[in-house]
Parts: C-alpha cells; structure tokens; sequence
C-alpha cells in the first residue's frame, strides 16, 4: 500500500478510506502481514472482505516454529545422551 507517519490503526484507516473513495473500487480480497493495527485497521473499513496472510510471513512463522521445535528435540536429546541412554 504505502508509507505512512505512524502504525496506528487510525492512521492506517484514515489512509485505507481515503485509498478506497478517491480510487473508486472495491475490494474482493486483502492480502497482508497479519500485524494485529493492520488486520484490525483492514476489518474496520472493509468487514466482509476476507483477509489473506502473504506467503512470506506464514513461511517466516513456520520456520520459526520448525526451529523451536528442532531446538526442543536437539535440548533433549543432549539430556539423554549424558544421562544412561534411555529416554525417561
């Protein structure tokens, strides 16, 4: 969409109204970061149109939670390697 001064919702709404009168279109489907000023900002000015996350920040989450959980393998797997072996 753009830049704007600030990440507040209201300035994210006041851009999204002025966007949308002055462009005279509609929206089918919004595609964004899932940031909650944004999500909520999106949900105040079009309620009814669906809203998508974009590939990059499901991909980025999904890695990050692979990663916890490889850590949390990696952690225990090291307490039973020094302890007798056995998974306890």
């Amino acid at each position: 969409m753009g830049v704007s001064k600030d990440n507040k919702q209201s300035t994210l709404v006041e851009i999204l109204e002025e966007n949308l009168a002055r462009k005279n279109k509609t929206v089918a489907v919004v595609n964004m970061d899932m940031d909650k000023r944004i999500k909520g900002a999106v949900r105040q000015v079009f309620p009814d149109v669906p809203i998508v996350a974009d590939k990059f920040h499901v991909i980025k989450f999904t890695n990050r939670v692979i990663d916890l959980c490889r850590v949390a393998v990696e952690n225990r797997f090291e307490i039973v390697s020094r302890s007798n072996g056995s998974w306890s």
